[in-house]
């Protein structure tokens, strides 16, 4: 093997190694978190869907008086309020435009300026969290997120499932470059 396929070779390990270590800081953080402190009852509640807890975390969130209102993104499209609400006289909101984490971003955005909100809590699964607060980052400009891990039922633990930290490990790395590059161009003026 030449110096070349050395050298190729040596870079592939290294972005191993640190793919790799970043997967267990990313495993660590997952398996740490922790329901932070929540910016009061003015706030807007976002639940994102597709995962087991969400809505009813949002939910005990809204009945504690944790925020004002609440927006269900990503419902799709033939389900209706009295199909996943046990009080429709709760103030929800159901968002059927977004189909994907930037999506869910935009609906929220848009969501939040309606409705005025200057902060908002960010419900989805440990597993969803770090990419969706970072998308909610880049996309809602000066609004608060406040990201909130969905809550398994009382008394049981949630899982720690390894393909599915995996999966969205992959899926939270590749926002981050997206995230880079979109930053680098802004600042070099190509957007």
């Amino acid at each position: 093997m030449g110096t070349f396929g050395r050298s190729f070779l040596c870079l592939c390990l290294c972005a191993c190694l640190v793919f790799g270590a970043g997967f267990l800081l990313f495993c660590y953080h997952i398996l740490h978190l922790e329901s932070p402190h929540l910016p009061g009852p003015q706030a807007g509640i976002v639940v994102l869907t597709g995962g087991p807890q969400r809505l009813e975390t949002g939910l005990t969130l809204l009945k504690n008086h944790q925020g004002l209102r609440l927006l269900v993104s990503g419902v799709h499209k033939d389900v209706r309020r009295p199909q996943i609400l046990p009080n429709p006289s709760l103030p929800v909101d159901l968002g059927y435009s977004a189909q994907n984490t930037i999506e869910n971003a935009r609906e929220a955005k848009d969501w939040a300026s309606q409705h005025h909100f200057g902060a908002l809590i960010l419900v989805t699964s440990k597993y969803h969290l770090p990419r969706a607060r970072l998308e909610f980052a880049q996309r809602l400009g000066e609004i608060a997120i406040y990201p909130y891990p969905a809550q398994p039922p009382t008394g049981k633990e949630e899982p720690f499932l390894l393909p599915l930290a995996w999966k969205e490990y992959t899926k939270y790395t590749l926002a981050l470059v997206r995230a880079g590059a979109r930053f680098i161009a802004i600042n070099l003026g190509l957007t």
